[in-house]
């Protein structure tokens, strides 16, 4: 089929605990608030909603050769993603992840050093890069630097064309070599789960995007569908259509225009 977006990284299977405390670490057994098996990855949450926001996507990611592997490729093929570039590799061991969401809704990963996650490389390519999306965290381990805008400065200067950090409840910040802008985030009442935010927030970027819209508007469609992302326990289970995240998308234009 014909794609309209290719997204490139990782694809993995999350085991999620939600409502978990500290004690979980001082008793033999506790009760979650919930548990269930999802399906995850950067790359992987970004073609789930691109998908279900109507376009066509390809997803290039890794897995091995195993149940787990077997279960991402089905699920992909049943969300309609094209797998055709989908690398299997012999010997390798898929990514399970387990996370842990406290009673924040804040999540904690434990990973698998050796899943195939980490088996997808590429070389330094910034200057081939047209948008990038680190969090604030990520770019600052980076940088050593503290400051999203100064960050998103340093990611164009590298030869990035578009950087977008984002920066949980404060929104985002975009850079290019001519523009800036400040984006505030959709404030929800009832954040369960941060799980998959920034990744439904890149493919709500990356939706508007390629509709032709400009980048504040794109900005503004990316927190408007990171905000449904959190809403609910799993990475993409609270983005369910394009016309439900469009009408806070349209709170948070009448904010910044």
């Amino acid at each position: 089929m014909k794609k309209d977006i290719t997204i490139i990284g990782n694809s993995v299977i999350d085991v999620l605990a939600s409502n978990v405390s500290a004690d979980v670490f001082q008793t033999g057994s506790s009760p979650a608030g919930k548990i269930k098996l999802s399906f995850g990855g950067d790359a992987l949450n970004e073609a789930v909603v691109l998908s279900r926001f109507g376009k066509k996507v390809e997803l290039i990611s890794k897995t091995g050769q195993d149940e787990a592997g077997a279960r991402i490729l089905g699920f992909l093929g049943d969300a309609g993603i094209s797998t055709d570039s989908m690398i299997v590799g012999p010997g390798v061991e898929t990514s399970v992840n387990i996370v842990l969401v406290d009673e924040k809704g804040e999540r904690h990963f434990l990973t698998n050093p050796m899943g195939s996650q980490r088996k997808l490389t590429e070389r330094d390519v910034y200057p081939y890069i047209d948008y990038i999306f680190p969090n604030k965290e990520e770019i600052e381990l980076l940088t050593g630097n503290s400051d999203p805008c100064t960050n998103a400065g340093l990611l164009v200067e590298a030869g990035v064309s578009c950087a977008v950090i984002k920066c949980g409840t404060r929104g985002c910040v975009i850079r290019t070599e001519k523009e800036l802008f400040h984006i505030p985030a959709y404030i929800v009442e009832n954040c369960v789960d941060t799980t998959g935010a920034g990744d439904s927030f890149a493919a709500g970027f990356l939706w508007a995007l390629s509709e032709g819209l400009p980048l504040i508007d794109c900005g503004c469609l990316a927190c408007a569908t990171a905000s449904c992302a959190v809403e609910c326990v799993g990475a993409t289970d609270g983005v369910v259509s394009l016309d439900a995240t469009r009408n806070r998308y349209l709170e948070i234009i009448k904010k910044v225009k």
